[in-house]
């Protein structure tokens, strides 16, 4: 049965049973019970405060107490003494299950173990397989982890075992190579101490353990059910809360339970806890079965479970009293005659509640048995050193930590006295606390003391005694918990000696030493500190205040972020420069540098110690030296310094950006790194001779840069004097003078350029003279062109140059540009004109003018222009224009549609009225839109066929054609190329075919589905006349034997036949379930109601229904789809073609085959595949094709005679479909089958 069932059908008995004690006034006292938690306070608890805040418990009379772990009991101790009436626990519930611990599982809250292996994120351990000689820290029950490095091939046996402190500083100081963690608490640590990790999760591979579990113990369960059931719905209720608002609850739990972990790392835990209970796709409580038997095999495989281990009695469900259903009374067969679907339905709900009740009846009665296995392996796997005494019996119990602390074994403790093992001088302060538990006055205490060993060695321990006492207030033992702490000792001893060494050396220096007690905030300041800020040595006190308050206001944020980074050991060593006042209120600069000397229990700075230094004068002769740098490091000039060789000394930024070579390079090097070679060695000659007579130089280099590349500087180099008047340095500022060098050099190629070009070019080139209205130059082309030389044309005015129509256009030009340019010079717009030009001949040429206005040397307008003759374009324009005049006048007045194309650029060039009309565009619109805007073809296809048309290839063809207001209409198209000019066109004329087409398409659609429907109808009857037929047939044979002659049968053989007649039932409703389905879709009466689901889901509520059917022939379900897979379907749909697959891959699997079922994202695609793949039979090819056509009839007996209608795959294919996907199947025969099919997403 469904879990969910179960579940529900639970809670419903109960209530009935609880009915006559159901209500209660709010004045009845509400039930007090403790809930153990199996650690501190924190987020993995979230629910229960949740549920206590909210008020769940107490809506359904429960008072709840919360209870830390602690290192005296248990939760499993607690709960079984009955202490606590629930507690938290982990998937080790199934050893002290095995174990005869009477704990039972109320709720999953953890859906995934949070167990995970951490190791350095530097390190070489790239794969689990990679900790074979490694050093693993590992807790005590790490089971998934252990069973993960097993089936990675890395036993324990093969790591090396280190004892789990809880401390990560471990990993982060090399001390183990790994360790086992939570992944909601110690990935946060290692992310404050910015540690780069790795982690391995026993999910990846494919050890999936359940994590944290509510339990019960078994007595409260039967004694009082409604309690434990009011519980868990009570908790599960905080639960949602919790997952719903966790920044509420973290608030809660800091302000309310505890601060032991910051805001931060309470939300660190609340996001990663949401991926491991998976709120949104599990119901929170929610267990499978089949999960908690996998991880019963996974124990046994690991040998902490034995093979034949007893788990009867571990869920919940097992103890809920079942309603007494008379068994023994025959179903009442009256019912055979109602609605054939509700017979086999109701026949299958009575099949599976029979199951139900044998199942569960076989776990009651099962013995208890009681152990103390978990404390014993808590006690002995402890790292640290256990004992276990009472006054009476001295020594009960040490484990091998003490033994080998001391160097006694087991057997000689017996003989040993606290007294004895006691260094003298520490035995008094001891006793005194022991009298103080003796007299009930405390009932533990700390000490760090000394003991002797077995050779003789003294060595320092840690001591906590925790005492557990009797009903009666006595002692009934006493744990003492102890860890060898010499090595602490001797460095603490060897710090004192350091502090008082270095203590020495401060006072002889110029040194302020400052040494603060942090938790106590007491800092002592040595007399230097406070000398150096004028003040006497009993002015100051001794709080860090004292500082903090002298520090300047602009360098306190500074100054305690840099004290927070080393606090947080993110800077091995706090330095700092800041200012702190003075007596007289001045300031003063200050070095001040500090270590962590001390760290607490949890890593925390305890005690830190340092020095102030007065750096006023370095600062003040910093700021000096920064003053004069500026001017250096911000001119755009080259500043270089040498010594008197030359060497140089200083270069400022600008030198290394134009030469290449940094400051470092070029340091005490020689400034002829920089030179050409272009230049005379007399040249340097001279500039060494005047600078070394005192005098400046002034000159020009042409130098070569680190790149090769040359460049050209005005240098000016002046001689440094010291006190004494000598020459001891030089000073070099240099400017790039390279551009100005490359414009002089251009204009003169330019110049020279431009004399070749005018005089050699085929246009004319010409300067006019506005303000003179003269031409000042023309080139000798201008004799090409009109038969006048240059110098005859220099004479002529524009009047005289033009025709009289281009005369006026060309001084109407000059008219109207002349004052914008007066307006704008800057202006340079290219003045571009068509004129007519008279010849020497008395004829005219046309010319094409581009033309500039500029400003000569002499500040006069002048035009500079070219003219280049154009006469026989012009005249072949003209002739064209008339030509295309007259096409167009042509095409226009066609009825028809009408476009002509280019085929080069598929663009339409010319469109008429009709094409106009249709099409829906205006005619400005429609011109120059090209032909893929209007066809549903693609640019590519339109342009082949073009192509084709162009060379008359194609003589027509048939497209469908978008008109403006998105409308496709079916064209025809005769193409025709034309010649225009030098170009082809293509010339179409359109035909609308689109009614057409429809008629034609109406008629073939309707033939098709009065095919369809015949083959439907045939179908239908076909199923009703045989697959219906035989399993009544089944179901009113027996039942009639039943009837009549139940009393001769004998207790089996009526089982059998009611076996046989469940057996028929469930097959005629799966064919009538069916046939209902498959008639709603054919008459459209499914809604289709697509909504974002997840896939994972849907699968295990189908797999749920499907568990019996498989578990009958031994075959093994598997699933690889990932739990957030999300799809956007139609829920009832794709239960159905779930379903079906599943159903089928069942039927045809023989016993003990496998079939696995994945889910794969489509690249570049909005749709996921799902495959059902199955060990069975498989499919002949010759099948393949016929397996989704109604008109085929494949149904196939399964390999136990399974019977069905062939509709399955049917349906499967219409809802696939109706989603936008698709199904299809790769199978062989003899080795299996493959069904998939795709799904939307989002």
């Amino acid at each position: 049965m469904n879990p969910f069932l179960k579940y529900y059908f639970a809670l419903f008995v109960v209530f009935i049973l609880a009915i006559p004690i159901q209500s209660y006034s709010s004045d009845t006292t509400l039930t007090q019970v403790k809930l153990q938690l199996k650690w501190k306070h924190q987020f993995q608890f979230a629910g229960y405060y949740a549920a206590i805040e909210k008020g769940y418990y107490k809506e359904l009379g429960i008072e709840v107490e919360l209870v830390e772990a602690n290192v005296t009991e248990s939760p499993i101790d607690a709960l079984i003494s009955g202490k606590a009436q629930f507690a938290t626990s982990t998937s080790d519930i199934i050893l002290l299950r095995a174990a005869g611990r009477p704990v039972v599982l109320l709720a999953t809250i953890f859906q995934h173990s949070a167990q995970v292996l951490l190791v350095s994120g530097t390190s070489k351990i790239e794969y689990v397989h990679n900790l074979a000689g490694k050093r693993l820290i590992i807790e005590p029950h790490a089971a998934d982890i252990i069973a993960y490095m097993k089936d990675e091939g890395v036993p324990l046996n093969k790591v090396i075992q280190l004892p789990h402190s809880f401390n990560i500083n471990m990993l982060v100081e090399n001390k183990a190579d790994a360790m086992t963690a939570y992944l909601t608490d110690e990935p946060f640590l290692l992310q404050q101490q910015n540690f780069d990790y790795k982690i391995f999760s026993p999910i990846s591979g494919n050890i999936d353990f359940y994590g944290d579990i509510l339990i019960t113990s078994e007595q409260l369960l039967k004694d009082n059910p409604k309690l434990a059931l009011d519980f868990r719905t009570a908790s599960i209720k905080g639960w949602e809360y919790a997952m719903k608002n966790s920044d509420e609850i973290i608030e809660l739990i800091y302000n309310k339970y505890s601060k032991r972990h910051s805001k931060e790392h309470l939300a660190f835990e609340a996001e990663k806890m949401k991926k491991l209970i998976l709120p949104n796709v599990v119901p929170i409580g929610y267990s499978n079965h089949r999960r908690w038997e996998k991880t019963v095999k996974i124990y046994q495989e690991i040998g902490l479970l034995d093979a034949d281990a007893d788990i009867t009695g571990l869920f919940y469900t097992d103890y809920i009293n079942k309603l007494n259903i008379p068994w023994n009374i025959i179903i009442p067969f009256s019912l055979i005659f109602l609605f054939l679907s509700s017979i086999a339905f109701f026949f299958y709900r009575i099949t599976q509640k029979l199951k139900f009740q044998i199942k569960h009846n076989k776990s009651i009665g099962n013995t208890l048995k009681k152990t103390e296995k978990e404390y014993q392996t808590y006690f002995d796997q402890s790292m640290l050193g256990m004992a276990k005494t009472s006054l009476e019996k001295g020594w009960i119990e040490v484990n091998d930590v003490v033994c080998n602390m001391f160097g006694y074994s087991r057997e000689e403790f017996v003989d040993l006295t606290w007294d004895k093992m006691t260094y003298p001088d520490d035995l008094e302060k001891d006793l005194l606390q022991f009298k103080r538990v003796q007299a009930g006055e405390i009932d533990n205490y700390s000490m760090d003391k000394r003991f002797f060993r077995k050779n003789g060695d003294i060595f320092h321990s840690s001591l906590t005694v925790n005492t557990v006492r009797k009903a009666d207030g006595s002692i009934d033992y006493m744990i003492a918990i102890l860890n060898d702490i010499t090595e602490r000792k001797k460095t603490e001893k060897a710090l004192r000696d350091s502090e008082m060494r270095w203590q020495f050396a401060v006072d002889g220096s110029e040194l302020g030493l400052w040494d603060w007690d942090i938790p106590n905030n007491k800092v002592f300041f040595s007399k230097q500190w406070k000398e150096m800020l004028g003040y006497e040595d009993d002015e100051i006190g001794n709080t860090s205040e004292e500082w903090s308050e002298r520090i300047h206001p602009d360098d306190k944020e500074k100054v305690f972020e840099d004290v927070q980074k080393h606090t947080d050991g993110k800077m091995p060593v706090y330095k700092n420069e800041h200012r702190l006042q003075c007596k007289d209120g001045s300031y003063k600069w200050i070095l001040s540098k500090g270590i962590s000397v001390a760290t607490t229990d949890d890593g925390k700075p305890k005690r830190m110690l340092g020095t102030h230094a007065d750096i006023s004068k370095r600062k003040s002769d910093e700021e000096k030296i920064k003053k004069f740098s500026t001017g250096f490091e911000q001119t755009s000039n080259t500043i270089v310094i040498t010594d008197i060789n030359g060497n140089i000394e200083y270069v400022n930024p600008r030198f290394t950006e134009l030469s290449g070579y940094s400051a470092k390079e070029v340091y005490k090097q020689n400034p002829r790194i920089l030179n050409s070679g272009t230049q005379p060695k007399e040249y340097f000659a001279e500039l060494w001779k005047t600078i070394l007579s005192g005098k400046t130089w002034k000159g020009e280099f042409h130098n070569k840069k680190k790149n090769g590349e040359y460049y050209w500087e005005n240098s000016i180099i002046t001689p440094v004097r010291n006190e004494k008047g000598e020459i001891n340095s030089f000073i070099a500022i240099k400017e790039d003078t390279t551009l100005r060098k490359k414009a002089e050099q251009a204009l003169k190629e330019s110049e020279e350029k431009y004399r070749l070009i005018t005089e050699n070019v085929s246009d004319v080139i010409w300067i006019l003279n506005v303000s003179k209205n003269k031409f000042t130059y023309i080139s000798p082309a201008e004799e090409k062109i009109t038969g006048y030389t240059a110098k005859e044309s220099l004479q002529q005015s524009i009047s005289e140059r033009f025709s009289q129509e281009s005369a006026k256009k060309a001084e109407e030009t000059i008219r109207t540009t002349t004052p914008k340019f007066i307006e704008n010079p800057s202006n340079k717009i290219t003045q571009v004109n068509n004129f007519q030009q008279k010849c020497k001949d008395g004829s005219f040429v046309w010319i094409e003018v581009s033309s500039n206005f500029r400003y000569n040397p002499a500040n006069e307008i002048e035009i500079i222009g070219t003219s280049r003759n154009i006469d026989k374009r012009k005249k072949a324009e003209l002739a064209l224009k008339e030509s295309e005049e007259k096409f167009r006048n042509f095409i226009d007045k066609n009825k028809a549609i009408i476009i002509s194309v280019d085929p080069s650029t598929n663009r339409i060039l010319i469109a008429n009225k009709a094409a106009v009309d249709f099409y829906g565009y205006s005619k400005a619109e429609l011109i120059n839109k090209s032909m893929a805007e209007i066809n549903v073809l693609s640019a590519d296809e339109i342009s082949k066929i073009a192509s084709k048309a162009g060379g008359n290839k194609l003589n027509t063809f048939h497209f469908k054609h978008k008109l403006a207001n998105n409308e496709i209409r079916d064209i025809e198209g005769y193409p025709s190329p034309v010649k225009v000019g030098d170009k082809t066109h293509l010339l179409i004329i359109i035909f609308d075919i689109t009614e057409r087409k429809k008629a034609a398409e109406a008629l073939k659609n309707s033939e098709a589905e009065l095919k369809e429907l015949n083959i439907t109808k045939d179908k239908f009857f076909s199923i009703i006349a045989h697959d219906l037929k035989s399993p009544f047939n089944a179901i009113i044979g027996f039942s009639k034997i039943l009837l009549e002659g139940h009393k001769e049968y004998d207790e089996e053989k009526r089982e059998g036949m009611i076996k046989i007649v469940n057996s028929s039932a469930v097959r005629a409703f799966k064919l009538l379930e069916n046939l209902l389905t498959w008639s709603r879709s054919h008459s459209g009466r499914i809604p289709y109601i697509p909504e974002e689901l997840y896939l994972k889901t849907l699968l295990i509520e189908t797999l749920y229904n499907q568990e019996g059917q498989a578990s009958k022939k031994n075959i093994k379900i598997t699933d690889t789809i990932h739990e957030n897979e999300l799809v956007f379907v139609d829920e009832n749909m794709i239960a159905t073609v779930l379903r079906n697959l599943i159903s089928n891959a069942i039927k045809f699997t023989p016993k003990n085959g496998n079939i696995v079922i994945s889910s794969e994202k489509l690249t570049n695609s909005n749709f996921i595949k799902i495959s059902v793949k199955d060990t069975g039979v498989g499919i002949p090819k010759d099948k393949i094709d016929d397996l989704f056509h109604i008109d085929k009839n494949i149904s196939t007996q399964g390999t136990e005679k399974e019977t069905g209608t062939g509709l399955g795959l049917i349906l499967c294919k219409e809802f696939v479909e109706k989603h936008g996907g698709k199904i299809w199947v790769e199978s062989e025969a003899g080795k299996g089958s493959t069904f998939m099919f795709t799904l939307p997403v989002i």
